[in-house]
């Protein structure tokens, strides 16, 4: 009997993880870092629910590391930017080869589009203009409020179901230059905030193109480690000041989210898309919860909050349109 193919390679995830934890371990011994875990060890507590989010959910680890960091542990918020990329580098990393030597479904061809705007975005938002706080995190906390409306709508309202025999794109109708946009846009939040790629680029596959929310998410984990790897090399390259302190909450996290990530995508690979709706409805509620009472509203961040808020909405709006209106047309 042939061997299947998708378990030719399941010795792939297996050896990196036993290569990573090896390479970790060395690091920890020869640099005399196992003194860390006293004080930094909250962070892998913190990141064995957020590495598992990381690969079930489109929320990214960035988005459970944040409140957390700021509000509990007291870290400040570019330190948990940066944490949030470099720990998203390595359990996303995982995750993405889990999810290519499993042959778990992805969209090929949405994560080279994403790529090819997260990339420059990330970069732009390392070394270019950075807005001042707290403005990126709000603002994109008021777009996935919208966009989860928009998914509920969908989904509870409109009771629109995707095919979920493939993973790829429909055929293009001149929209796909919306998914390098929004990785431009998703890459730059994510160099401010530490996550938002994989969540913008979730949007667009699945308000926009009707991609099916199971195969979308593991999708959206390339597209992030990537996005996340590109992000930590260039604030190595600029020497950012904030990755000294977030080093050692790093290090303690790194063997969790190896294993989290992973597991992750696997859960989500498995799960009806009722409860992956509603799991992301639920955490996008938690995450504008937490920000709104760890940042709170000025007067001129809630007015651009709802000049931000109407153009979201009519643009997802538009993107139900744009994703009927190409079913109808593949119909005839």
């Amino acid at each position: 009997m042939p061997v299947p193919r998708h378990s030719r390679r399941w010795w792939v995830y297996p050896a990196v993880l036993a290569a990573l934890l090896t390479t970790w371990a060395v690091l920890m011994t020869a640099g005399d870092h196992w003194g860390v875990w006293p004080e930094a060890w909250p962070a892998a507590l913190t990141m064995a629910a957020g590495s598992f989010i990381a690969g079930s959910t489109p929320a990214g680890g960035g988005a459970v590391a944040f409140p957390v960091f700021t509000k509990a542990l007291g870290i400040d918020a570019p330190v948990a930017r940066t944490f949030g990329l470099m720990i998203q580098g390595i359990g996303m990393t995982m995750a993405g080869i889990f999810i290519i030597s499993r042959r778990i479904p992805v969209a090929w061809r949405a994560i080279r589009l994403g790529l090819a705007g997260g990339i420059p975005g990330v970069l732009i938002g390392v070394f270019g203009l950075v807005p001042p706080d707290p403005y990126p995190r709000l603002l994109f906390t008021v777009v996935a409020v919208v966009f989860a409306a928009a998914m509920g709508v969908s989904h509870w309202v409109l009771r629109w179901s995707p095919c979920p025999e493939t993973a790829e794109l429909p055929p293009d109708h001149g929209g796909h230059w919306h998914l390098i946009a929004l990785g431009v846009l998703g890459g730059y939040v994510s160099s401010l905030v530490g996550s938002g790629t994989d969540l913008l680029i979730f949007i667009g596959l699945t308000l926009a193109f009707g991609l099916h929310e199971r195969h979308a998410i593991p999708t959206t984990v390339i597209i992030m480690a990537a996005v996340s790897v590109a992000g930590t090399i260039a604030l190595l390259l600029r020497g950012d000041p904030t990755l000294a302190p977030a080093f050692p909450y790093w290090l303690v996290s790194v063997p969790v989210v190896a294993c989290g990530a992973p597991l992750g995508a696997w859960v989500a690979s498995r799960t009806h898309r009722d409860v992956i709706v509603g799991v992301l409805v639920l955490l996008i509620v938690l995450e504008a919860v937490t920000t709104t009472t760890l940042i709170g509203w000025s007067g001129s961040s809630l007015g651009l909050g709802c000049a931000v808020a109407l153009g979201s909405t009519v643009y997802f709006a538009w993107m139900l349109h744009r994703r009927h209106a190409a079913f109808r047309r593949a119909r005839k």
